[in-house]
């Protein structure tokens, strides 16, 4: 029989039966494309459906819609998601009825969207409440909660967006068509699951989520959760019992107005933990304390001194382990575990005893084996008292552990690939060394990938070059696979890489056609995602070209060659070279034309030794950039085709490459860097400036983060150079929280003989370079002892460092007329006679 038909069936008579209490809550119950290509109904055991109770369909604009979605696992779980497909117009002159029923959803429903974009564009939101539900009744449940709390909202958010647009049809599906949905369906189930469609689905296995809290040591925290079992987490006094939340809106609604972004999915996460889950307390982000199971449900305790807010554990292991690489995300206390396969592995290598624990509890036969540690349901489940004495067990030896199925081709040797990827989609360059990538075998839309045959060959140890197949088209990283084609906690099938290195350059396709080994190998005949097997003497020729570094086109450059361009001494020159090596943050100011722009770019090539602008990056801000800017924000879709993607800024991307690269060192250069709100640009990041704050093990996660991904760290190798005007008028001081993590260094204008040098290079005569520049520097100390304007306001030596294109005297007339006047006219706005005394003054024999 059909699992997954009588999964549906359940949900449509409970859909049904809600349409009876409350008559306009009407739907459209489809299936979509199943998740097997063997879609007989008599023996389907997964598969997707959607029910829908909002669509739009506008003359002039895509249709919109608003539906939930149920996904039925072979394995007996189920998922529940609420999803919004906004139908954006592409005429952008128009008023989008769609655009604004996005933003009042928003506006309405406090929930933590997903946002993808379907492939006709538009915007797609998506709220998950839910991914792992064991049992049918549990779903329903699920079901009525979400509806009960969404459905007011959405129609609240509908009417404020008709208030813009008043002649758009209400959308909700009208009873008629219900009617002949109805009559239809039940023919279908009828044919399909026979007459006896009053069954009741059974409870399938426990799916078991993984859990990390945080230990605060210095509370002796671990000492409690150890002697007494159980685990908590700190909640708010003004909360009481969680249970009496029925959603994740209520309790966002009762928490305190100040904290509430910081503890919501804390406490949200919190809830959803049920026995037979695995819990890890860790104190930092790569030690663990212990691991436990969950063995009771949440409990209450009102009266109790302390710790009020309780799950009983069982601590299988309470040994301390460092684990390798970074597992835990150290700023927040309680979080979903999405590095669970890197804290098992390392965790049954380090204690073998605790192997037999995690099989039985993957197994769902935990409480099986263990039956003195089932607690029973909520009603029963007993308080935790302070003086209750820990749990001994004796733990017996296992079952036999199955045997993993075949592997398509089990070998002992290493194979080598290449696997090209669409960066648009799993950006490779937000990972880190070490990290491990879960690279899916299906399409989002459900279909195996046209590569499906060769993924499937992939075996741990075998190795894999990495390359953008768009937009591209470059090699970028070596990964290693740690685990073949299995499935993962979502249920979605994927393979395991962990990544190795990133290659000090990224090698565009161009030049890998150059190898002779490949000569003959079409990696670049297509811009697909795809993968490709390698001989080994192919993969060790592309391993060769990335790390190839003789070839790059730069230069050497030293200190005798940035003493001939900066006309500066060599202990200026070492001073602000070792502020920069020490402190890593410096921020150059001076008046304007003393080549502070000039001078940070130099600065950089000289502590590199070379002249090389891939690992140099500028950018120059003002009062409109932004963190979505600078860090990562939501951006429109490069493909013109409506919606936005989250796109990194230009410091993230930046970062990203010197922490791929952490044997060079890397330079960002902001130009006029008081001309942005600093605060709001840096936003969380202006901790990691600090030199002793750098590396992962201070990362924080960023504002706006993708799914699964690392919280976000600047490595030591990165250096941060800022340009200040000191003349600018318009601009505040520098906050303190920033000006502490800089060091400030100042340049004044040089006018003396090496500038005369220099002039004579550029065919400026010495004697007629030593006159106009006396007469300067008699203007810079007339600026010097004005009240209104001193040090920061002095003349460069810049402005005289462009070649004469005609007589000397031509040169000096231009400066002076296009250049110094208008400057000094600036200056002395307020007295336009004196500018032009003191300008007339420059050009006098």
């Amino acid at each position: 029989m059909s699992y997954y038909y009588e999964s549906e069936y359940a949900v449509y008579r409970h859909l049904l039966n809600r349409t009876q209490v409350s008559p306009n809550d009407v739907f459209h119950l489809s299936r979509t494309k199943l998740l097997k290509d063997d879609s007989s109904p008599t023996h389907l055991t997964e598969g997707q459906m959607e029910f829908t109770f909002w669509d739009f369909n506008y003359q002039d604009s895509p249709r919109t819609r608003i539906f939930y979605r149920v996904k039925v696992r072979s394995d007996g779980s189920y998922s529940l998601s609420l999803n919004c497909i906004f139908g954006l117009i592409a005429d952008s002159t128009k008023a989008n009825p769609a655009t604004g029923l996005a933003t009042q959803i928003n506006k309405q429903l406090l929930y933590p969207w997903h946002r993808a974009h379907p492939e006709s564009g538009g915007i797609y939101l998506s709220y998950q409440p839910a991914e792992h539900i064991d049992n049918a009744v549990d779903l329903l449940h699920a079901i009525t909660q979400l509806l009960d709390e969404s459905i007011p909202l959405i129609d609240a958010a509908i009417a404020q967006m008709r208030q813009s647009f008043p002649s758009k049809p209400a959308p909700r599906l009208p009873q008629a068509p219900f009617a002949r949905y109805q009559v239809n369906s039940e023919a279908l189930y009828d044919r399909i699951l026979g007459t006896a469609t009053k069954r009741s689905l059974p409870r399938k296995r426990l799916i078991t989520n993984r859990w990390s809290v945080k230990v605060d040591l210095a509370r002796q925290d671990w000492n409690t959760f150890r002697d007494q079992q159980y685990i908590t987490i700190p909640v708010p006094d003004s909360l009481g019992d969680l249970r009496t939340y029925s959603s994740r809106t209520a309790l966002y609604q009762a928490l305190d107005e100040s904290n509430r972004d910081e503890v919501l999915n804390t406490l949200d996460a919190f809830r959803q933990v049920k026995p037979g889950d695995i819990v890890v307390a860790f104190t930092n982000a790569q030690v663990s304390l212990g691991i436990g199971i969950v063995t009771g449900r949440y409990t209450y305790t009102p009266n109790a001194a302390q710790h009020k807010h309780t799950y009983a554990v069982f601590w299988a292991l309470t040994e301390s382990l460092t684990l390798a690489p970074q597992p835990f995300t150290d700023t927040e206390s309680f979080v979903r575990t999405t590095r669970w396969d890197e804290i098992e592995q390392s965790s049954k290598a380090q204690v073998p005893q605790l192997t037999p624990i995690l099989h039985a509890v993957a197994a769902n036969t935990f409480f099986q084996q263990f039956p003195q540690l089932a607690q029973g349901t909520p009603a029963s489940a007993p308080a935790l008292p302070a003086s209750s004495p820990p749990v001994t067990v004796i733990v017996p030896a296992p079952a036999p552990t199955p045997e993993p199925q075949e592997a398509p081709r089990p070998r002992t040797d290493i194979w080598y690939w290449w696997l090209a990827m669409y960066a648009t989609q799993r950006r490779l360059a937000d990972f880190s060394v070490g990290q491990l990538y879960h690279l899916p075998t299906h399409t989002p839309a459900g279909r195996k990938r046209r590569d499906y045959e060769l993924l499937r060959q992939l075996q741990p140890g075998d190795q894999v070059l990495a390359c953008e197949a768009l937009p591209s088209q470059r090699l970028k990283a070596e990964l290693q696979v740690t685990q073949q084609l299995h499935e993962d906690d979502g249920g979605m099938e994927v393979i395991t890489l962990r990544v190795v290195r990133f290659f000090p350059r990224e090698v565009l396709f161009a030049e890998l056609q150059e190898v002779p080994e490949l000569a003959e190998h079409h990696l670049w005949q297509s811009g697909h995602e795809m993968l490709l097997s390698l001989t080994r003497s192919q993969y060790q020729a592309l391993q060769l070209a990335a790390l190839d570094t003789d070839n790059l086109d730069v230069k050497r450059y030293q200190m005798g060659k940035a003493l001939q361009e900066l006309l500066m001494s060599a202990p200026t020159l070492e001073q602000l070279l070792a502020a920069l090596k020490r402190k890593k943050n410096i921020i150059i100011q001076g008046p304007p034309g003393v080549g502070k722009t000039f001078v940070a770019r130099r600065l950089a090539w000289l502590q590199m030794g070379s002249q090389d602008n891939e690992r140099v990056q500028m950018v120059q801000f003002h009062q409109s950039y932004s963190y979505e800017d600078f860090i990562r924000g939501w951006r429109p879709q490069a493909d013109g085709n409506g919606g936005f993607e989250l796109a990194n800024g230009v410091f993230v991307d930046f970062v990203r490459r010197a922490q791929h690269d952490p044997t060079r060192d890397y330079f960002f250069i902001i130009d006029e860097i008081n001309r942005g709100n600093l605060s709001k640009i840096f936003g969380e990041l202006l901790l990691l400036l600090e030199p002793d704050k750098r590396g992962p093990e201070y990362a924080v996660p960023l504002t706006y983060r993708r799914a699964g991904e690392d919280p976000f760290f600047l490595p030591s190798n990165l250096h941060v150079i800022g340009t200040m005007n000191t003349a600018d008028r318009s601009l505040a001081m520098v906050d303190y929280a920033l000006r502490r993590r800089f060091n400030f260094l100042e340049l004044k204008p040089v006018l003396d003989d090496k500038l005369v040098a220099h002039l004579e290079s550029l065919r400026i005569p010495a004697e007629f370079s030593q006159r106009v520049l006396q007469r300067v520097q008699r203007l810079n100390q007339t600026i010097l002892t004005d009240k209104n304007l001193g040090s920061g306001f002095l003349i460069g030596h810049s402005y005289f460092c462009t070649p004469a294109l005609g007589s000397p005297g031509d040169w000096w007339r231009d400066i002076v007329e296009h250049e110094l006047r208008p400057t000094l006219r600036e200056y002395w706005f307020e007295d336009e006679r004196r500018a032009e005394n003191e300008a007339d003054a420059l050009l006098q024999e």
